[in-house]
């Protein structure tokens, strides 16, 4: 038997429960703090609270005392896709009416704490959740005549990704108009994800092409990935005031490569075709095969459900994109104050990502290949702009009502060559986001409502392999987000 080309999943990265859509690309998630959600992530100039250390750390100097706060945001994305012919028929067993993802209302806490010390030195402690991603389908089903003797998974590709930063910042004025932060974060990142994958029988052996019909000339095999790591992350800040009525503000992001070790087990779901299996009998009772080659062979065309991978040895090395950004934070008025960010994701880093380990992939047994595998994406970097406006309702001396809207328009990195549902990502995003702030006392309340603007995305053509696993899914995409975020802060 020949080698068997076999690509194993490998796709994503995190989840907290939720899906890579809330003010970013890719799997980014910008969800630390309601005020700067509102504002459709245009923070940067302004991060004067416990967010800021993710947003930009050099605002932690806002603080006069203490700062303590938290949010939690409540996304329910829906995605749907129509399958395009795989290989031109439908014989392969993918969904050829529209698909809809599994509804789920995802959760996504951040929360952090701040102390400005006599010195000046603010010193700030966060959870946040930087990175995510998150979905459930039912995209293939044998089809009938294909003879399994086992169900095939209900819900056959998943993906559950949990990232979460456990970040320590430090800030203080050099002057009263420039402070100055840094950051330092630990990462913890957890994948689970599942995924069906197609082989074509004649790819393992082009001696059994006249025997691999239609719709037995192919194998599903249902792959599943558990690994997680450790990684580190780095911030940096910078806030310029030079008056009352306007504020700058640069930040960067930084994340060390993490990586990732678990295991991998992979399913084979094997046709039943007696015709071949008799063929098989007779070539191998002529000696025309030999019994290790007529055990793999009929093996393909038993109908069973056979391990073919099991590995708990699977190491991965995933790179997190640097992010560079910066805004500005005009007041023209006492009551109304504008800002504007722009800031760049280098998704470039997620080129490809190698397997370490080789798998070895076993059929009745035998190991029918050792072999590498890597996951391809060939991301491209991101730009995205946002503007908020903050305007006070009400203010007397211990109470403060402000409104809140916010836009920002984000496009997607990934191209139609590896697309697919396990990354929901599926083009340019246009958010509009509206809130308020009531602050009474030493408590503010924090309340935000987002709407994302997701354009459908065409894509025409599938990337297959030679032996016919795919490298993107080819079919038409629709998305929709509806995000309610909540949060709380105390100043005391």
């Amino acid at each position: 038997m020949k080698k068997l080309i076999f690509v194993p999943l490998l796709m994503g990265l995190l989840i907290f429960g939720f899906t890579s859509t809330s003010q970013a690309s890719g799997i980014a998630v910008s969800a630390a703090g309601v005020r700067a959600v509102a504002l459709g992530g245009a923070y940067r100039a302004l991060s004067g609270d416990w967010s800021g250390g993710y947003w930009n750390p050099a605002g932690l100097t806002q603080v006069r005392n203490w700062n303590i706060g938290g949010s939690i945001s409540f996304i329910t994305p829906q995605a749907k896709v129509k399958l395009y012919p795989y290989q031109g028929h439908r014989l392969f067993g993918f969904a050829y009416n529209e698909a809809t993802s599994k509804p789920k209302t995802f959760v996504i806490p951040n929360v952090g704490a701040v102390k400005t010390l006599s010195s000046g030195l603010s010193v700030g402690l966060g959870v946040f959740v930087p990175f995510g991603l998150g979905s459930t389908w039912d995209l293939y089903n044998p089809v009938p005549g294909f003879g399994n003797k086992e169900d095939y998974p209900k819900y056959d590709n998943l993906s559950d990704m949990q990232v979460l930063d456990f970040h320590l910042s430090l800030a203080y004025p050099l002057t009263e108009k420039l402070s100055l932060g840094a950051g330092f974060g630990v990462l913890h990142t957890s994948l689970s994800m599942e995924q069906t994958s197609v082989t074509k029988i004649a790819s393992l052996n082009p001696m059994l092409a006249p025997l691999a019909i239609a719709p037995h000339e192919h194998f599903p095999a249902q792959q599943k990935l558990d690994v997680s790591g450790l990684s580190y992350a780095a911030s940096f800040g910078l806030q310029f005031k030079p008056s009352d009525k306007f504020t700058l503000g640069l930040a960067a992001r930084y994340y060390t490569d993490v990586t990732l070790k678990g295991s991998i087990v992979a399913d084979a779901y094997f046709p039943f075709d007696q015709g071949a299996l008799n063929t098989l009998k007779q070539l191998h009772a002529a000696k025309a095969m030999s019994d290790a080659d007529y055990a793999v062979a009929s093996t393909l065309f038993s109908g069973t459900k056979q391990q073919i991978i099991n590995q708990d040895n699977i190491e991965a090395v995933m790179p997190l994109p640097l992010n560079l950004g910066g805004g500005v934070a005009i007041r023209p008025t006492e009551k109304l104050l504008l800002t504007a960010d722009v800031d760049f994701t280098q998704w470039s880093v997620w080129d490809k990502i190698d397997i370490k380990d080789s798998l070895l992939v076993k059929i009745h047994g035998g190991v029918v290949s050792k072999m590498k595998t890597e996951l391809k994406e060939n991301w491209s970097d991101g730009i995205r702009f946002g503007v908020g406006l903050e305007y006070t309702l009400m203010q007397t001396e211990d109470k403060h009502l402000v409104y809140r809207m916010g836009y920002y328009r984000d496009p997607s990195p990934i191209p139609d060559s590896s697309i697919g549902p396990g990354i929901p990502d599926i083009t340019v995003k246009n958010s509009v986001n509206a809130g308020f702030g009531y602050t009474f006392g030493k408590i503010t309340v924090h309340a935000a409502y987002t709407h994302i603007f997701i354009p459908d995305r065409d894509v025409e053509n599938w990337v297959l392999e030679p032996n016919g696993n795919n490298e993107n899914w080819a079919g038409h995409y629709k998305v929709t987000d509806n995000e309610v975020h909540i949060g709380v802060d105390y100043n005391f």
